[in-house]
């Protein structure tokens, strides 16, 4: 059934190839440029010559495929389907460990059908890469429960690395795990030990990529160089009227303009964003409900019949989602998908600029919360028809 699921999940990616190009959305050629300039000896810059634009583990697996297959867009999203696709099996394990048989089944199912999981298969951006990270990073949070703090942190940490260099959203994101570890057993000692532990992991493979930015741009950059435009749009999303992605506004039309190099424009753009908090401390506060909403609302980021199948998809999904955290707050397990789910939507809220994108971030969290009352209805009607469903092993 596994290998069923994940092949019908490939289908439906392949099939939908025809509507949604590789390029679809802005940022997928200029992943699209690190990884062809990386694969064919250009080193680690886009078209435009910039070093450290983007966050280098999303481009770096591209480029593997670049070399093993050739600089081919369309052969590296076939492998990102079937990578889409296989993130469905993380999900089976990683939800029967932390809910049990039945919601991992149905979130499986739910992932492989999901449309936004879909899209985000199809489109050469790091979203797809980034989730089936989390996935392992929460597995691995579940593999450690029974191993010292010292292998718990270092594997913790060499995920946790991995997702912060495709995302630096995911700063914080290996403190979900502490509730888990803190109801399956372990003291505050033992929890502060493996994070510290995971830490030291993240600080080291920070640093290499620090040193290597401050190699070609003369500064330590230990993320990205387009972290102070995020903080930026962060405070102005609705700076051009399309409500997300201000690029067109003529303040940023107007620095692009002056500045041409990356380190400059990143720090023109830290240094208005310091000058824009000082001049008003509470404006991130009150931006706060209107980016909820961004992030919130049905997905509807493509047109036509698949808008409506998004918008329908998320009014279902995001629903029941809320109705399974609810029910499974007790339980180690359903707390770190709510917090998984929390830490994602609190941190764009607060420093991101709202946008679906972002929430999809964690959507196996949230598809697993929503398959816990699809599983509860299928073991109410499983037994008032006099049967049991699928067993728990």
């Amino acid at each position: 059934m596994v290998a069923f699921l994940v092949v019908v999940g490939i289908v439906v990616r392949a099939g939908a190839a025809q509507w949604i190009p590789w390029d679809h959305l802005p940022d997928a050629r200029n992943y699209e440029s690190y990884a062809r300039n990386l694969a064919t000896g250009g080193g680690y810059r886009d078209d435009e010559g910039r070093f450290a634009r983007r966050p280098p583990v999303y481009p770096v697996v591209l480029s593997f495929v670049y070399m093993l297959a050739g600089t081919k867009p369309e052969v590296a999203r076939g492998i990102q389907i079937v990578l889409s696709a296989a993130v469905g099996v993380g999900i089976l394990y990683m939800g029967t460990r932390l809910l049990g048989a039945r919601p991992a089944w149905f979130g499986f199912f739910l992932w492989e059908f999901y449309p936004p999981a879909v899209y985000f298969s199809l489109v050469l951006v790091s979203e797809t890469l980034f989730v089936g990270l989390l996935v392992a990073l929460l597995a691995v949070g579940v593999w450690s429960l029974q191993r010292t703090w010292a292998k718990a942190g270092v594997a913790v940490g060499g995920v946790w690395g991995l997702l912060v260099h495709t995302r630096p959203i995911a700063i914080f994101v290996a403190s979900v795990l502490a509730p888990l570890w803190w109801r399956s057993g372990w003291g505050a000692r033992k929890i502060a030990l493996a994070l510290t532990a995971g830490t030291v992991v993240l600080v080291l493979g920070t640093a290499s990529w620090g040193v290597r930015n401050q190699t070609r741009l003369g500064a330590f950059v230990p993320f990205t160089t387009h972290g102070g435009y995020d903080l930026w749009v962060s405070h102005h999303p609705v700076a051009d009227g399309r409500g997300v992605y201000p690029e067109l506004s003529p303040f940023v039309v107007e620095a692009d303009r002056k500045l041409s190099g990356e380190l400059e424009r990143d720090r023109f753009f830290v240094e208005a964003f310091w000058a824009n908090l000082k001049d008003d401390p509470w404006q991130s506060v009150r931006l706060v409900p209107m980016k909820l909403w961004w992030l919130l609302k049905p997905w509807a980021e493509t047109g036509g019949w698949m808008k409506a199948v998004g918008i329908f998809s998320d009014s279902v999904i995001l629903p029941l989602a809320v109705a399974g955290a609810f029910v499974a707050r007790r339980q180690p397990g359903g707390r770190v998908l709510l917090w998984t789910t929390v830490y994602v939507l609190a941190v764009h809220a607060v420093i991101g600029y709202g946008s679906f994108r972002f929430r999809f971030t964690a959507a196996p969290a949230y598809l697993l919360l929503a398959a816990v009352p699809l599983a509860s209805v299928y073991e109410r009607v499983a037994a008032r028809r006099g049967r049991s469903g699928p067993t728990e092993n």
